[in-house]
């Protein structure tokens, strides 16, 4: 990784915690939880199903747009001579390369459409009872960057998340039996 970026990231944290305390941004904001265990599975279970569906809508938009392009350079490989192969092969990377982040900014604009629609995920767990206007739009702006971003990333790592906590309750359930 790029030095420079890190030290913009390091910049830019220390200038929002700065923010945060000069302009008290974030201080009348009110964790409310969750009371059972299900309603955390519950919202996990949410973005998983929102995240098929963001995958499913990137699907399709490969296959439309970007599979004949794929396939041209396929057929170069497999029909080419040996310098034809070489140079398609160094396409068909680049072309790959183009294809994963053209699919990634399309996954990132249906998740902020989601967003901006009313279908967000931090809205349930916070209190905004007497939070100033501006401490509101800065929220509402990063939970649509956020939305965004978890659209874009794909339902693996929810998955991850919801086999992991399946799990843990599986054994926690195998232990109680095995008391009884």
């Amino acid at each position: 990784m790029n030095i420079k970026y890190i030290f913009i990231s390091i910049i830019s944290v220390l200038s929002l915690s700065i923010c945060s305390h000069f302009f008290a941004i974030g201080h009348n904001l009110t964790w409310i939880g969750f009371t059972q265990p299900q309603q955390f599975i519950l919202l996990l279970l949410r973005l998983l199903f929102l995240s098929l569906i963001v995958e499913r809508i990137v699907e399709l938009y490969v296959i439309a747009y970007r599979q004949p392009g794929k396939i041209k350079l396929v057929n170069r490989i497999d029909n080419g001579n040996k310098d034809e192969r070489i140079e398609a092969t160094e396409l068909l990377a680049s072309y790959r390369a183009e294809t994963t982040k053209q699919a990634g900014i399309v996954g990132f604009l249906i998740g902020l459409t989601m967003g901006l629609v009313g279908i967000r995920i931090f809205s349930d767990v916070f209190s905004f009872s007497g939070i100033p206007t501006h401490q509101l739009i800065l929220f509402n702006a990063f939970e649509l960057f956020t939305m965004g971003a978890l659209m874009a990333g794909g339902s693996k790592g929810i998955n991850k998340i919801v086999s992991g906590i399946e799990a843990f309750a599986s054994i926690g359930k195998r232990k109680s039996a095995h008391s009884d």
